[in-house]
């Protein structure tokens, strides 16, 4: 993995395979610059729900080394992201962060803002 840091947060890119990690509090601030005013309750609803039923291969937290938690980010289950049950983060394989920015543009109009400003973020960090 190599470490990109854009607009003060720093994120973990594999280049293999293409994914990232954001350590814990990181992703936090990616949706607070992009526009979500308080991540904390939808980070926590998305780390309290049961674990998702996928055919996904579990994936170790880089940081512990433990398998971490298949969890859906959406209501529908159609984005799921790999969380530490240590909490020392969480891992998108490749773009599901778009797809999480899509799922939030969803839920409110402000969101539709909010997912243009994540898409905009990405493509200034990855060249998508």
């Amino acid at each position: 993995m190599v470490i990109i840091e854009h607009e003060g947060i720093e994120l973990d890119y594999c280049t293999r395979c293409k994914g990232v990690w954001f350590d814990a509090g990181e992703l936090e601030l990616f949706l607070e610059l992009g526009g979500m005013p308080d991540p904390a309750p939808f980070l926590r609803a998305m780390k309290e729900r049961a674990e998702a039923v996928t055919a996904e291969k579990p994936r170790a937290c880089p940081v512990c080394g433990r398998k971490m938690k298949k969890a859906a980010v959406n209501q529908d289950g159609s984005v799921i992201v790999d969380v530490c049950r240590d909490d020392h983060g969480i891992w998108f394989d490749q773009r599901e962060v778009e797809q999480l920015a899509e799922a939030l543009a969803g839920q409110s109009p402000e969101g539709k803002e909010a997912a243009g400003m994540v898409l905009h973020y990405l493509h200034d960090v990855f060249r998508y």
